[in-house]
């Protein structure tokens, strides 16, 4: 499918509440991302999101999640959230958050060698490594995902 995923923004903890709702009531997959104004100005999370994820993972709508640390209620909205550290991704499937991905210390590389695991497992994608060759993105698979353990 060619195309890229739509990108939300929203910088209000209703805003928050209203995505994972309609996530939760429809059975949705999402990716959430949860960033600093620092972090968005510095343009590396959005451009990831932008040029990364969003073509890449056309079929999975990303919410993108912007914290002010100035804000009298940072420290409680990231407690809240369950945000240890920014930047911190959740993933939703069938509505239902499923997996995160966080950093006290960020490294670009890993974080999205990581990030991509993550995806090819809870999205049934098959693309090639982060930044190299061509991609394409396979129908949602609407099934639970079984334990990898069991």
């Amino acid at each position: 499918m060619n195309g890229r995923a739509r990108i939300e923004l929203f910088v209000s903890k209703e805003e928050y509440n209203l995505a994972v709702s309609r996530i939760q009531d429809e059975s949705l997959p999402a990716i959430l991302c949860f960033a600093t104004y620092s972090e968005h100005d510095s343009k590396w999370v959005s451009e990831f999101l932008e040029n990364e994820l969003s073509e890449r993972f056309s079929l999975v709508p990303i919410y993108y999640f912007i914290l002010d640390p100035k804000e009298d209620d940072y420290e409680t909205t990231l407690k809240s959230l369950n945000i240890s550290s920014t930047p911190t991704f959740h993933f939703f499937k069938n509505g239902k958050k499923v997996d995160e991905l966080a950093s006290e210390r960020f490294e670009f590389y890993q974080y999205a060698a990581d990030l991509e695991k993550i995806l090819e497992n809870l999205y049934n994608t098959q693309i090639s490594s982060f930044g190299t060759g061509s991609r394409s993105t396979q129908e949602l698979d609407s099934q639970p995902m079984k334990d990898q353990d069991s």
